[in-house]
């Protein structure tokens, strides 16, 4: 008989399916990593009415080549992922399948589905709850990714306002007037903290609304990356005393508690209510978060660590699946 921390989770192997949205994959990535297990990343490649078709057999309905050497896990995060995977568990029995967010469908056949409280699903034995998105953000990778950029960002001097900025999304707009409003409430941040900036956009912010940023937020003591070379996303995490956020994007802001700084959403009362409502709502009476154009406050002692937290809920789930399947 053997326990679960005689696993030797670094000789396991593990299949990351993507579908191509960097977000979802970051969960799995996260939670992978906090396990220590090597991984490599599958990009699904549906085919075209590849949704209909799935119905009658997942694996009918994608282009995918799976390598012939079948891992010992494989996860995934989102709708797009959950047929491909569930055929996958089911065709492959002793795969331990992680699910990341509330997969369509219902929970049959995963291992471990890892979904956000604000999601409404109740804990089981193999249903566990995250404040927000598990992510691959960690002390030690800020640390080196500051490092880094340490000659970029010093002239920016000693205290930094990381700027997160997001855009457009199905649950909400980011007009022109949006990134006028966000400006100003950085600026009056920015004023009130005695800080230099770190800013940057994304695909989503819209070629007008990035340029309106670039020139009201210029100036001295100003790193506003352009899009070209290493990202810098990770060294603002770690060398921002405070950050920005856009309120569309819950991984941005589960990465900013994660990177344990206080978080001020830009966007907030567009949601009044659903599931990201109850996301910030959370946050803020957790003392992580406040609407941009409050008072800076000091974060929470300890950062959140939802990807620790599902890794420690598989060590124990893997136990008993390595007790009914002790070999592949």
């Amino acid at each position: 008989m053997f326990e679960a921390d005689q696993v030797d989770f670094t000789s396991l192997r593990a299949w990351i399916l993507s579908d191509g949205k960097a977000g979802h994959v970051n969960q799995s990535v996260g939670v992978a990593e906090a396990l220590g297990l090597s991984y490599e990343v599958i990009p699904l490649k549906p085919k075209r009415f590849g949704k209909l078709i799935s119905w009658i057999d997942p694996f009918l309905g994608d282009k995918t080549l799976f390598p012939p050497d079948v891992p010992d896990f494989v996860f995934a995060a989102g709708n797009g992922t959950v047929a491909i995977h569930r055929a996958l568990k089911l065709r492959y029995p002793h795969l331990f399948s992680v699910q990341m967010m509330r997969p369509r469908g219902g929970t049959f056949p995963f291992d471990v589905v890892a979904v956000p409280a604000h999601d409404g699903l109740a804990e089981t034995d193999r249903v566990v709850t995250t404040t927000g998105a598990p992510n691959k953000v960690t002390a030690q990778g800020l640390a080196e990714a500051v490092k880094d950029w340490s000659d970029r960002f010093k002239p920016l001097g000693k205290r930094k306002l990381g700027v997160l900025v997001g855009g457009a999304s199905k649950h909400a707009g980011f007009t022109v007037d949006d990134a006028k409003a966000l400006a100003l409430g950085v600026l009056s941040l920015k004023k009130a903290g005695g800080f230099g900036l770190m800013v940057t956009t994304s695909r989503r912010t819209g070629a007008a609304q990035t340029a309106l940023l670039q020139e009201l937020l210029g100036g001295e003591n100003v790193f506003f990356w352009d899009g070209q070379g290493n990202n810098p996303y990770l060294a603002i995490l770690g060398a921002a005393d405070a950050l920005v956020v856009t309120a569309d994007s819950v991984s941005m802001v589960s990465e900013g508690c994660t990177a344990g700084k206080p978080v001020h959403v830009f966007g907030l009362s567009k949601f009044t209510k659903g599931k990201f409502y109850r996301f910030y709502d959370m946050l803020t009476a957790q003392g992580r978060i406040a609407p941009l154009g409050t008072a800076l406050f000091e974060a929470p002692a300890l950062p959140l660590a939802d990807a620790q937290k599902v890794a420690g809920f598989i060590r124990g789930r893997y136990l008993r699946h390595r007790l009914q399947f002790p070999q592949k």
